[in-house]
C-alpha cells in the first residue's frame, strides 16, 4: 500500500515543478496619478531548457490578464477580428505586452501591492511577483 502514495507524492512534486514560464510586470514609473495612464510592460519568459508554447488571443490578449488590486485597472479595448494563436517561446526567450494601467479616480492615495496574474487560454494560471506602487493625486 505504501507505494501507490509513494508514486502519487513524486508525480505531484513532478507536476509542481514542471511550469517552465515565469511572469513578470514591469511598470514605466512607480508613482501614478490617478486618472493618468502608466505604460506597463508585462512579461512572460521561458525558464525552462526546451521551448514552451502557450495560446493566448490575438487582440484581446489582456483578458487573460489580472491585476491583483481592483484600484490600478485598464480600459478594456474592442476587437473586430480576434483568434487564439500560439505563442512559442524558445529557452530564454520572452514574449511582452504594453498595457496602459492607470489608478481609479478613487484609488486610495499611498502604497499599493501590484502583481499581474497570467492565464494563457485554456491553461493555469501564474502570478507575478508584486511591485509597490504609490498613488498621488
Amino acid at each position: 500500500m505504501k507505494t501507490p502514495w509513494l508514486v502519487l507524492a513524486l508525480f505531484g512534486t513532478t507536476a509542481a515543478h514542471a511550469e517552465p514560464l515565469k511572469v513578470e510586470v514591469v511598470p514605466a514609473t512607480l508613482t501614478w496619478q490617478q486618472k493618468k495612464p502608466v505604460e506597463v510592460t508585462l512579461r512572460v519568459s521561458n525558464t525552462s531548457k526546451s521551448e514552451a508554447t502557450f495560446q493566448a488571443m490575438g487582440c484581446s490578449w489582456d483578458e487573460h490578464w489580472r491585476s491583483s488590486d481592483r484600484e490600478l485597472t485598464w480600459e478594456r479595448w474592442g476587437c473586430d477580428k480576434n483568434a487564439p494563436s500560439t505563442v512559442a517561446l524558445a529557452p530564454g526567450k520572452t514574449r511582452e505586452w504594453k498595457l496602459s494601467m492607470f489608478a481609479t479616480a478613487a484609488a486610495t492615495l499611498g502604497a499599493h501591492s501590484l502583481a499581474m496574474t497570467f492565464t494563457p487560454r485554456g491553461g493555469t494560471p501564474m502570478k507575478s511577483g508584486a511591485v509597490t506602487i504609490t498613488v498621488t493625486r
